[in-house]
């Protein structure tokens, strides 16, 4: 059938929706709502029949009713009603009103058929015994979700396949890939994390959409799920709009987003690859850029004071003074310059210079000292070098200094920044006063973050005249010779190795096949931080019995250009020795290196002499007569033979790692090499963070690629337990297993600075806390390579700075309402973010949700805010979120009670965590609802001690106390606390009506605690209140409260008399007073309880009559608990 009504027509049978011939966008929800009031025009159609024809199985609520009415009007261009098409009928419904044709057959006007598109597949699809749609999936262990799911998904089109375990899933998968995964993440024989990560790991499965679903909505769940990789993720009971719309979005092709080449090997999650702002988030030419806002960020400042320019100004003119300065300024600029060293002032005789702004680089620390060596070596050997006075040469004093400042950019683009404000620059100019003229002196905050770099040593504490305090200074004396961070910390002691039992035993396989002449390779790939160099570490000292050598390169962010890079450096090692101190000598060992592996020194040595920059004896050598072309051709293949002459004369292990950052000649060597892999003993292990793709094609079992996901929860804790050396608390523990998602270098960091912090005490052999624990923060050690991969986002930081006020997880939809970007500079940020792997997205704008990939990133790009700069955007958020997310504020209040809270509005907030608490405890988060109406009773008491506060205070602590009973149980001591003061509360407002629940609770804690001689008065009194009151369920917890003591104390009779007082006054299914919860029923206790007084009574006959009526109500009534007692 096509409807024809004003200039529209909607063809039935073609799902679709035309406006003079042009083809209309609607999702098919609202399409199929349109359908049902053009078949029904001639009446009013009541909103209970459309919830019941177009939301079957489905909860709605009106509000998503009304919403599809305002799209289903803006489609039909009406959405204020100027020409009425569909009306409201008060109270009753709608109706089609506007004159509608019909005709059958094809509308021979409209062009073919396009998929239009949608949200969701057509939820009206005719029911087939096997649909012709796509293939779901559905790993489901309860026969009943699993049909139900079944029979939903039939109705839409799709064809389904089953599975009730784990691994039935993956035969399934084996046998036949489906085109998504419906998955449970609770199932007997492999759960669905493990089914997860195994697909997600296999090349031939990786590209199959899986959709978790769990019946707790736990953060951790949902953290699990995306770290095995799954794509989405849906709590039960599954709204079946919301699952359509998650399967259409998995099985629609992702938005399109620059990929890094494989030519270039630059990988995107790479704190070293530059990432070029998006041309969506730059400025028109025409207008000035923004300036931006002032930052909170962790710098490293050097202070140089060139010291004898005092006595020298006192024998020089001053036009030749200003050539000395001039050429100091000049001298300094061009040394720090390459280490991106940013000069923020300039003085007579000094300079300060910033590392680490307005671009962080995760060796920020490292960047300033190398500076400062430069700068005191420059100035003995360059220009300046025989200016100074006899007696009084010109030298530098440096003192560096890392700490937390506020920065303001510069005027123009161009401009130094404005002089931050902080203590490190104060102490960085200390620091220079206390070094020795031509010395480098560093705080001892600079020194942690360079410990094993560089030789230092400790100055004694002292300080200049009028310091308020004494320094304690390191003098660097020179660079050590370790080069990475695990040639440090291998110095120092590594963390016992956790985890990767599955990578090492693939990596002991192939070196086994190598050593029976099977050559073999493999590629390491994971983020920085995961621990593929320890990996391969751990690979060499369990073979290291096994093999005479092994050549191991490293590739470099500051060699991309460098041809050969790796390769040099390899071969400049090999060359090093003891007695080797000159080119000469590297020489001469090249050649004895070479002529041991029986390879002809004529030609070679001349091509690796040039390769390695040693200077040949004139005369010793033929000279090259290569084309360039040429000779860089026999470079790398006399380098080939080499590699394959000493795996000829034993195994050979050959490490290149960091691949990512490679030269092209080194990718074509490697490439060289690989040929030749297959028939000759040799392991090649390689190494890449993620995005890195070979440009040679060696196939899954000749190059297998190990990805390093994070570890599990287990091996973290394994982890954090080694690093701290003794137990940590339970919250200590649980802070750190969140912050630092599995992440191994997070791990030893974070753990590292809670055990260095004072928030620890030792006793007895574990740890405890010395008060209360506080939010972890940022180490220092990882601050500058966090804020590194900030910085480099351009436009696009500003956003993650958004994101990470609106939470660790956040929608488009809110992040748009919030920000002032036009939709296209918002989509193409949010690309940036995804693509730079800050974020993780799931679904497509503007239903798609946005999840930091770690804690640690939306933590520094939060702490990169000013404080006053963070309450304003809380505020903001706050403000929308209450203007035009209302359903969502419904569903969780804690979210702008948080807003809230951090904005700095106190009596705004305590509402929402009170809604926040409640709303938790009916759906039995105690834990959360106490954590809620906790926060609200300290902001509470931030505010003037009023009645209105108390009588605000009072619902929050009875709240607090039934909370707590059920966690902490009643007898402990926050349940009286709670208790005792909102009895307090009712006294001095004079409330009754909270006056029963609060002696309630109190008589719950004594009982419980054994304490009857306090819990019998408070029976007493709940008497007492009952009788005024004269409600009959209250007269039934009262007498129970009166006669449960009086049975303990073996006053049997009193306890027989207020027993059977209750059981009177009980009418049976009617639910008991809210104060006495749900859990039980009163009047079974009462019977219960009645029973075995009877029986102590003497009167068994009478006993077990009440006993059977005990436990037939307690079935009727379908309690368990009480059927338990």
């Amino acid at each position: 059938m096509i409807y024809h009504f004003e200039d529209y027509s909607l063809d039935e049978e073609r799902h679709e929706l035309r406006h003079a011939g042009e083809a209309v966008p609607i999702e098919p929800r609202v399409f199929q709502v349109l359908l049902y009031l053009l078949e029904h025009r001639d009446r009013v159609v009541s909103k209970a029949e459309l919830f019941e024809q177009c939301w079957p199985d489905t909860f709605v609520t009106e509000s998503a009713l009304t919403r599809c009415m305002t799209k289903l009007r803006r489609a039909v261009g009406t959405p204020s009603g100027t020409t009425e098409v569909i009306k409201t009928v008060h109270r009753q419904g709608y109706r089609f009103v506007v004159e509608v044709e019909v005709t059958e057959g094809v509308d021979l006007d409209a062009p073919a058929a396009q998929p239009i598109p949608s949200s969701e597949p057509p939820a009206l699809a005719p029911e087939r015994p096997e649909p012709p749609g796509p293939i779901i999936l559905v790993v489901e262990d309860e026969p009943t979700n699993r049909e139900l799911l079944e029979r939903q998904l039939h109705r839409c089109g799709y064809a389904t396949r089953s599975a009730t375990n784990g691994q039935e899933a993956l035969d399934q998968v084996a046998a036949e890939a489906p085109d998504l995964i419906l998955l449970d993440v609770r199932m007997p024989v492999l759960d669905g994390f493990a089914v997860c990560r195994q697909l997600k790991t296999q090349p031939a499965s990786r590209w199959i959409p899986i959709i978790l679903l769990t019946a707790l909505d736990q953060p951790q769940d949902r953290h699990s799920g995306l770290e095995a990789g799954a794509d989405a993720f849906l709590t039960k009971p599954i709204d079946r709009q919301e699952l359509l719309a998650r399967i259409e979005t998995a099985l629609s092709p992702p938005p399109s987003a620059a990929r890094p080449s494989s030519e270039t090997g630059l990988d995107p999650e790479d704190p070293e690859t530059p990432v070029a702002p998006s041309p969506l988030l730059s400025f028109p030419a025409s207008e000035p850029a923004p300036t931006a806002p002032a930052e909170r960020r962790q710098l490293t400042l050097l202070s140089c004071t060139l010291s004898g320019a005092a006595e020298l100004a006192g024998h020089l003119d001053a036009e030749a003074l200003h050539d000395v300065l001039r050429t100091f300024h000049r001298t300094c600029a061009e040394i720090v310059a390459p280490f991106d060293g940013q000069i923020a002032q300039h003085l007579d005789d000094g300079l300060l210079v910033y590392f680490g702004y307005p671009q962080a680089h995760e060796d920020d620390a490292q960047r300033a000292v190398r500076s400062g060596l430069a700068l005191t070596e420059a100035m003995r050997q360059g220009a300046l070098a025989d200016w100074g006075l006899p007696g009084t040469p010109l030298a530098l004093r440096v003192g560096i200094a890392t700490g937390m400042m506020i920065v303001t950019p510069g005027a123009t683009a161009d401009a130094p920044p404005a002089l931050g404000v902080g203590n490190a620059s104060s102490l960085a100019v200390r620091l220079g006063a206390l070094a020795p003229p031509g010395t480098v002196v560093i705080s001892e905050a600079t020194a942690r973050l360079v410990a094993g770099y560089f030789e230092c040593k400790g100055l004694e504490e002292a300080g200049p005249a009028g310091a308020p305090e004494p320094l304690r200074g390191y003098e660097v004396l020179s660079q050590s010779p370790l080069q990475t961070r695990l040639e440090v910390e291998s110095a120092e002691g590594l963390t016992a190795f956790v985890g990767r039992e599955a990578e090492v035993a693939l990596l002991r396989e192939r070196w086994t096949d190598v050593q029976e002449g099977l050559g073999q390779a493999i590629l390491i790939q994971g983020e920085a931080g995961t621990g593929k160099s320890r990996l391969v570490q751990v690979l060499k000292e369990q073979v290291a019995g096994e093999l005479t050598l092994t050549l191991e390169g490293r590739c470099s962010p500051h060699h991309q250009n460098t041809a050969l890079y790796p390769l040099i450096d390899l071969t400049q090692r090999v060359l090093q020795g003891a007695s080797v101190t000159s080119s000469v000598d590297r020489l001469e060992r090249l050649e004895g290196l070479l002529a041991r592996s029986d390879i002809a020194l004529e030609e070679t040595v001349p091509l690796l002499a040039e390769l390695l920059s040693l200077p040949l004896p004139e005369g010793r050598y033929a000279p090259l007569s290569f084309t360039p072309r040429r000779q860089r051709e026999r470079t790398l293949e006399v380098l080939v033979s080499f590699f394959l002459v000493q795996a000829a004369q034993s195994p050979l292990l050959v490490v290149v790692e960091d691949v990512h950052w490679s030269d092209p000649s080194t990718l074509e060597f490697l490439h060289l090499l690989m040929e030749q892999v297959a028939t000759s003993s040799i392991l090649v292990v390689l190494t890449s963070r993620p995005g890195f793709a070979p440009p040679w094609t060696l196939g899954a079992e000749m190059m297998p690629v190990a990805v390093l996901g994070r570890l599990t929860q287990g091996q973290t804790v394994d982890m954090i337990t080694q690093v701290a050396g003794k137990p940590l608390p339970a919250a200590v523990m649980q802070q750190l297993v969140e912050k630092t998602d599995g992440m191994p270098l997070f791990v030893e960091e974070l753990t590292r600075m809670v055990v260095e912090s004072d928030q620890l005490v030792e006793r007895d052999g574990q740890y405890e806390l010395s008060g209360e624990l506080a939010e972890l923060t940022v180490p220092v050690t990882l601050h500058d390579s966090l804020m590194a991969r900030l910085d480099r986002l351009g436009s696009a930081k500003e956003m993650a700075q958004w994101g990470s006020v609106l939470g660790r997880e956040f929608s488009y939809e809110v992040l748009e309402a919030v920000t002032p970007y036009d939709e296209a500079v918002l989509r193409g940020g949010l690309t940036q973010l995804v693509g730079a792997g800050l974020l993780h997205q799931r679904g497509r704008p503007p239903k798609a949700t946005y999840l930091f990939k770690h804690a640690l990133i939306q933590d520094a790009a939060y702490a990169s805010l000013l404080r006053s700069t963070r309450q304003h955007m809380h505020e903001q958020i706050a403000q929308q979120l209450e203007e035009r997310f209302c359903e969502l504020v419904a569903v969780q209040p804690e979210l702008v009670a948080h807003h809230h809270t951090e904005a700095g509005q106190a009596e705004q907030a305590i509402g929402y965590w009170q809604q926040a608490g409640q709303r938790a405890s009916e759906h039995s988060a105690y834990q959360e609802a106490m954590s809620h109406l906790t926060t609200a009773l300290t902001l509470l008491q931030s505010l003037p001690e009023t009645l209105a506060r108390h009588q605000q205070e009072l619902p929050l602590q009875i709240a607090l106390g039934t909370a707590s009973l059920v966690v902490r149980g009643p007898a402990a001591p926050e349940v009286e606390t709670a208790y005792m003061r909102a009895r307090v509360l009712c006294q001095e407002l004079g409330d009754t009506q909270d006056v029963f629940p609060v002696l309630w609770g109190l008589y719950q804690s004594y009982m419980v605690r054994g304490d009857l001689p306090r819990a019998r008065p408070l029976g007493e009194d709940l008497l007492g209140l009952a009788e005024r009151r004269d409600e009959a369920p209250l007269y039934v917890v009262a007498h129970l409260a009166l006669g449960n003591p009086c049975f303990r104390i073996g006053e049997l009779l009193s306890a027989r008399r207020h027993l059977e007082a209750a059981i009177a006054r009980d009418t049976p299914g009617q639910p008991p007073p809210p104060v006495f919860g749900t859990a039980e029923d009163p009047g079974v206790i009462c019977r219960g309880l009645g029973a075995w007084t009877l029986w102590l009574l003497g009167y068994p006959d009478q006993a077990l009559g009440r006993a059977h009526e005990a436990l037939r109500l307690a079935t009727e009534l379908a309690h368990h608990y009480s059927c338990a007692y």
